[in-house]
């Protein structure tokens, strides 16, 4: 019959932790004389739990940014006078600024935390690009589109009619 090594070092190792375990069974249940060792370990899930808390994140896309980003937009397309195109400016106002809302939030979170996060799955770590990362690459690439689109749509402005003894006078 082979002899297998290996399992021998798993049983022994085996052995180990479960001495461990039992060890600090003891010692909490010392350390706590009122409290049973159920009550022991179930503060001690408790702390585990509290100190696995996710840190909650800041949110910053708020209805006020957003409306001040569509303050600072409008104006530059109130010479349109068609409403049906009116209408579809507004519209596309109204998404670029929760565009760029999301894209400032991503893109603090990008600063704060980096590019990239260690992903724990199990036995196995590994790096990944961070979530924040695509959304801002994702956004931020509709956020131009929309632009784009809305630079179009801007009404021409008006040159102010300069006499030629002043353009004379400016070198124009």
């Amino acid at each position: 019959m082979p002899q297998y090594s290996w399992l021998g070092k798993i049983h022994k190792h085996l052995n180990i932790l479960h001495n461990m375990e039992e060890k600090k069974k003891s010692s909490l249940s010392k350390s706590k004389k009122t409290d049973t060792p159920k009550k022991a370990e179930k503060l001690d899930e408790n702390k585990e739990k509290s100190d696995t808390k996710p840190k909650r994140r800041v949110n910053k896309i708020t209805p006020a940014r957003i409306k001040k980003e569509i303050d600072f937009l409008k104006p530059m397309f109130d010479g349109i006078d068609d409403e049906d195109k009116k209408n579809l400016v507004n519209s596309l106002i109204e998404e670029a600024a929760f565009l760029k809302v999301a894209c400032f939030q991503a893109k603090e979170e990008l600063k704060k935390e980096g590019l990239t996060t260690e992903t724990v799955n199990a036995s196995q770590k590994f790096v990944k690009a961070h979530p924040s990362a695509t959304i801002y690459e994702k956004y931020s690439r509709q956020y131009t589109a929309i632009i784009h689109t809305l630079i179009e749509y801007l009404p021409p402005k008006e040159k102010k009619n300069i006499s030629r003894l002043a353009a004379l006078r400016n070198g124009k």
